[in-house]
């Protein structure tokens, strides 16, 4: 989300101490209410809330409890559009009701 901050006027007739002090706290809302952080302790940071990036993400490596296609506000079909390897040597795959459990194959 991008929140619009006026810059402030370093000029006659400009912006008052008032009006700087209303803009650093907006500023800090904005950054302490909308901002993704990280750091490098084990565990990482804690964002809570719900997001949405239109464009690429990337990460080198993504832990989740929950990989679902969809929206923030709907789940859809999670499409795959390159490659899959499994870094495991069991992976479980769901098809409708049924299940197909598979270790150390390789299908072409």
């Amino acid at each position: 989300m991008t929140y619009p901050i006026s810059p402030v006027v370093n000029a006659p007739g400009g912006d008052t101490f008032g009006s700087l002090y209303d803009k650093v706290n907006t500023a800090l809302w904005v950054i302490s209410s909308f901002a993704v952080t990280a750091n490098g302790t084990a565990n990482g940071s804690l964002t809570t809330g719900n997001a949405y990036v239109n464009g690429i993400f990337s990460a080198l490596t993504l832990a989740t409890p929950t990989l679902r296609g969809g929206n923030v506000q709907s789940s859809a079909n999670l499409v795959v559009s390159s490659n899959v390897s499994v870094g495991n040597s069991t992976a479980n795959v769901f098809i409708g009701n049924g299940a197909v459990v598979a270790g150390a194959v390789q299908v072409n």
